[in-house]
């Protein structure tokens, strides 16, 4: 039957292909150092939203926000954000923007952008990027399925 697939399907056996060699990637996030930009001086109340593409040229599409974090400029977020298809060798981009929540309007404290294929070859499976847009501030990225697999070595 799956002979008969392949001589019936042609282009769309491209992308039944590409969603066999998916797989998911969760990731947990964490922030150091992040700017103060409360007029009065009070620590962020920091989120996370975070946004997926596919290609170069894809637009970013919102796939997760993490909770609220209350006066910490360094926080550990429990949310985990899930990608579900990662193709190895493709171009799909993240994009995190992070965010201090104010009762007026929330700040944007800085971005970070980079191909998902970055996180997953990385030794460690964790990823530190500075902000970019305040003076300081740094996002970590972890591949949790990646750190479990790290931290159970023989």
């Amino acid at each position: 039957m799956y002979s008969k697939l392949i001589s019936f399907l042609g282009i769309a056996l491209i992308s039944l292909a590409i969603a066999d060699g998916a797989s998911p990637v969760t990731i947990s996030l964490s922030a150091r150092e992040l700017p103060i930009s409360d007029p009065f001086g009070g620590k962020p109340d920091p989120y996370i939203v975070v946004f997926y593409a596919f290609g170069s040229t894809g637009k970013f599409e919102q796939i997760g926000k993490t909770a609220v974090l209350s006066d910490t400029q360094n926080p550990n977020w429990s949310d985990e954000i899930k990608v579900d298809n990662f193709v190895p060798g493709t171009s799909q981009r993240l994009r995190f923007e992070v965010w201090d929540e104010d009762v007026d309007s929330d700040d944007l404290l800085g971005t970070v952008e980079f191909f998902l294929a970055e996180l997953s070859n990385a030794e460690s499976g964790r990823l530190e990027k500075e902000l970019g847009i305040q003076e300081n501030g740094r996002l970590i990225v972890q591949n949790i399925a990646r750190q479990n697999l790290t931290s159970n070595k023989f």
